[in-house]
């Protein structure tokens, strides 16, 4: 067992980094979408991400001040805090920021798709109706599915770990929630293979455009500096997702994973994606619109004299 929830000092002080990172840069990311840029159904899908991404610092702030209260004295309260309502909470709060952050970052990719593919950026790939419904349906599905969870969690503490992360297990014993874990992982992957396509081919799409359209005589082509920003975004779920993903499915094929393991995955990795996200969608939206608006726009005139 652990002597702390958080059983290394460095632990203990990154908790905090990654809360702070993670809350004030979605923060300000979401504060800056809501004051500068139009209504759009790429701005409205990035503010829900942040916002998501916000719950995740929130639960880091939780289980730091948790691990803080219990330092030494973590082993005789640690079936306490495996029944208590904040515990649940913190699962709850988790399992939804993953779930409803992955969502939301598929259906910005596919809204990009959707504007460069069809080779004009007019701020509106799917319909303004769409994307709400999808909206709701992702944070819906999302908090849904982690309140079931956490309901079959109730009077199982042998199946859960301290820090009440889902996408993180250190056992796998063929039981019902074992089996969950494994789906949700198994949902992440599916959902960075999508991701690595879905970029893959709105770069394809660029390229074909810059063949179309007059390149610029100075400067990098545009699809280089798409890719650039494809490999920011990519980046942060690789970073996040990955650690999770091998480490759940090594625990399956009988690999030993340890709670020390676990923590650094969950305190460390994890939050990466969130601290990304901002950089990665947001801060750049802007940049990408100007950068690629003249070369859609005169692929657009292009076609309509044909």
């Amino acid at each position: 067992a652990c002597d702390d929830l958080l059983d290394h000092q460095v632990l203990k002080i990154c908790i905090w980094f990654s809360a702070s990172f993670v809350l004030l840069l979605n923060s300000f990311a979401y504060l800056t979408n809501t004051i500068t840029m139009e209504t759009t159904v790429q701005n409205f899908l990035i503010k829900q991400l942040h916002l998501s991404d916000t719950s995740l610092g929130v639960y880091y702030v939780i289980i730091g001040s948790v691990a803080a209260q219990y330092t030494d004295i973590f082993p005789a309260v640690t079936q306490k805090w495996l029944f208590s309502l904040l515990y649940h909470v913190c699962t709850l709060i988790s399992t939804t920021s993953i779930l409803s952050s992955a969502g939301f970052v598929i259906l910005i990719s596919l809204d990009r798709f959707l504007l460069l593919g069809k080779g004009t950026i007019r701020c509106q790939g799917m319909l303004s109706k769409t994307a709400y419904a999808l909206g709701v349906v992702c944070w819906f599905s999302s908090s849904s599915l982690s309140i079931l969870i956490s309901y079959v969690l109730l009077d199982k503490p042998q199946h859960k770990n301290n820090l009440g992360f889902l996408f993180a297990t250190d056992s796998f014993t063929n039981e019902t929630i074992d089996h969950i874990v494994i789906v949700l992982t198994s949902l992440l992957a599916i959902c960075f293979i999508f991701l690595l396509y879905v970029y893959l081919a709105i770069y394809i799409s660029v390229k074909r455009t810059e063949k179309a359209v007059a390149k610029a005589s100075t400067g990098k082509s545009k699809s280089w500096n798409l890719a650039m920003k494809a490999v920011v975004a990519m980046s942060g779920i690789m970073l996040s997702w990955l650690p999770l993903i091998v480490m759940n499915f090594a625990t399956v094929g009988g690999v030993n994973t340890s709670m020390k393991r676990i923590g650094w995955s969950v305190v460390v990795a994890a939050p990466i994606s969130c601290i990304v996200n901002p950089f990665a969608y947001a801060l750049n939206l802007q940049m990408l619109h100007k950068s690629f608006g003249k070369g859609w726009q005169s692929k657009s005139n292009l076609t309509k004299k044909r």
